[in-house]
């Protein structure tokens, strides 16, 4: 039964009391912690294979001052269709690459962590949290479920918007009118960075749909908004519409975002879009996590509002089924822990001073384990074939390369046209993507396929099916091998 409540209907959720979140030392170590933890991490997970072609996209805008909309970089799929989603993001990297070296991208990597957890920390304040110490274990907990969404990709700043899109929201949740307009260019920007954009397009829309109905059901309440409050969001949330249609896209960007994440073909390849092993230990802390968080909603006997139980479901749903959204996750569950009753949670005192103290000392400790300032170095320690490609760059002359995934994007890097690289969704509305799965698992024969498309140096890391294969045939010779890569090369041309 859902009753109309006339007092609930002009109530918003209650504004938190002044007393300043940042005069408690755990504020600021919980900041510490999580800004810390994020670093460490850097230092030996900063550039990956995708940090590669986006740096190759930026450094293409910049020379042609225009946003690719078809592929410029393979020679397997040259002038197919191509989103360029993270273009602002990408233009961002070239310059911090090459203005700074590594120590440039690692500052333009870290830097959304500085702003994330004070961000996050202000929500859980804003929402009712009154026991600031809970955000020291949730920071350190949710980093570690970050961490691994968080190389030097446009992701990361992804995490800084949604943690300001739940804040702005919780203002605007307590009556706060005003704050509906910051919705706009925060939309705008993040559309012209990642087309996780939508998150924000759905969560205004969810807030808009509740603010017009009162609802007392058990425990599940929801509080409608203001008149005057429900127009100004509404009017920002068809400004924010159309905001997210100001990029080089348009409005296809919308398009984009929804076959992206309905699509099922790169699920059967890509990790971060597949559903979450709990076999590993991660994914079991953040089920019991969830588990946890379930049980102390289901204890308690204090109104649930619905914004809460929509959030809560949504956040389930997501994760079950694609992994990349446990980053989102993450940043929500400080919000979502803030407005749940912690009459039981003792009051510990932590000086400001010690907090501030312990956030410096975490912060030298990271800066002072910075690696030299060298991206090439950097790039060697990641794995990249290097030896290989500059073996193929002196003997190919341009000829065709196939190649492994995941070394597509250090091709792009050294301007070689891979057949294939991490942009995944260039290949996959091609035979490309199909033929790759069925050559490198040896499920059809690939000399007709090499033959057909005048491929004659093939590069693979060591060991792969592939590999063996090609040392059983005498077209082919091994030309240069690492523990990077191996670089085969067909006899005499024999492929061509």
């Amino acid at each position: 039964m859902i009753l109309a409540s006339p007092v609930a209907a002009q109530s918003p959720d209650p504004a938190p009391q002044p007393t300043s979140l940042w005069r408690s030392g755990w504020a600021w170590a919980a900041c510490g912690v999580g800004i810390a933890l994020i670093g460490l991490h850097l230092l030996h997970g900063l550039i990956t294979n995708d940090t590669l072609w986006h740096e190759a996209t930026g450094q293409w805008i910049l020379t042609h001052r225009a946003v690719p909309h078809r592929d410029p970089f393979s020679w397997s799929v040259r002038g197919t269709p191509w989103v360029a989603q993270e273009w602002l993001w990408e233009v961002g990297l070239t310059l911090v690459w090459h203005v700074g070296g590594l120590w440039g991208v690692m500052l333009y990597t870290w830097a959304p962590a500085w702003f994330l957890w004070p961000v996050v920390a202000a929500t859980y304040h804003r929402a009712g949290g009154r026991s600031p110490w809970v955000l020291l274990p949730l920071a350190a907990g949710t980093d570690i479920a970050l961490m691994q969404f968080w190389p030097a990709r446009p992701e990361t700043l992804t995490y800084l918007w949604f943690a300001l899109l739940l804040y702005i929201l919780t203002r605007i949740r307590q009556g706060e009118r005003r704050w509906a307009w910051a919705l706009v260019p925060l939309t705008w920007i993040w559309a012209n960075m990642h087309a996780s954009f939508v998150l924000a397009i759905v969560f205004i829309g969810i807030e808009l749909a509740r603010a017009f109905t009162p609802i007392r059901w058990g425990r599940l309440v929801n509080a409608p908004l203001p008149r005057a409050t429900r127009r100004t969001l509404g009017l920002a949330f068809l400004a924010s519409l159309v905001a997210g249609s100001l990029t080089p896209q348009g409005p296809s960007l919308y398009s984009y975002a929804w076959r992206m994440s309905t699509t099922n073909v790169m699920r059967q390849f890509i990790v971060e879009w597949q559903s979450p092993n709990f076999h590993l230990p991660i994914y079991l802390i953040v089920f019991a996590m969830a588990a946890a968080l379930l049980v102390w909603t289901w204890a308690t006997t204090d109104d649930l509002p619905l914004w809460w139980v929509i959030y809560a479901g949504g956040f389930t749903y997501g994760f079950l089924d694609s992994q990349r959204f446990l980053g989102y996750l993450c940043v929500a569950i400080p919000l979502m822990v803030a407005v749940l009753p912690m009459s039981w949670a003792p009051s510990i005192r932590f000086p400001r001073s010690h907090g501030i103290l312990l956030s410096l000392v975490l912060l030298a400790l990271v800066v002072s384990q910075w690696p030299a300032n060298s991206i090439a170095a950097s790039i060697r320690q990641g794995g990249a074939p290097v030896g290989a490609v500059n073996y193929y760059i002196r003997h190919a002359h341009g000829a065709h390369i196939f190649n492994e995934y995941s070394l597509g994007d250090y091709l792009i890097y050294r301007h070689v046209a891979p057949y294939i690289d991490g942009r995944a969704d260039v290949y996959t509305q091609t035979p490309v993507w199909s033929a790759y799965l069925a050559i490198t698992g040896l499920e059809r024969n690939p000399e007709p396929y090499f033959r057909a498309h005048h491929i004659t140096w093939v590069l693979l890391k060591p060991h792969r099916p592939l590999d063996v294969w090609l040392a059983t045939q005498p077209t082919w010779h091994l030309a240069y091998r690492s523990s990077h890569g191996w670089l085969w090369q067909a006899v005499g041309g024999a492929s061509s």
